[in-house]
């Protein structure tokens, strides 16, 4: 209905299916870091990519994947073999390291 130059009794609703995470992995371009020189100690780099799978849950749900690496924090677990900047590691010095992701809470 048309009333003093507004409009009344128009309603809308919009239904909102949420997706939730069910697995998150790393993926790393490479996992072996050779030595580029050694006069500068200098090691390759290799970049990192977080893939989420996610779900609207229930009977008929549905599935998606998606790139979530901007939203993810990546570690090392040795800093002085592998160190962490963003999405990309970079060799620091010879040895085995474990590169691990997590989600913001």
């Amino acid at each position: 209905t048309y009333n003093d130059g507004t409009y009344t009794g128009l309603m809308s609703t919009v239904l909102f299916k949420i997706w939730t995470p069910d697995a998150v992995t790393l993926h790393a371009e490479v996992t072996e870091l050779g030595k580029v020189s050694d006069c500068a100690n200098l090691y390759q780099q290799a970049s990192l990519t977080a893939h989420a799978t996610f779900t609207t849950g229930g009977d008929g749900s549905k599935s998606t994947t998606a790139i979530v690496t901007d939203l993810v924090a990546f570690t090392s677990s040795d800093d002085e073999i592998v160190s962490v900047h963003g999405g990309t590691v970079q060799g620091q010095a010879a040895g085995a390291t474990t590169v691990s992701l997590s989600l913001p809470v």
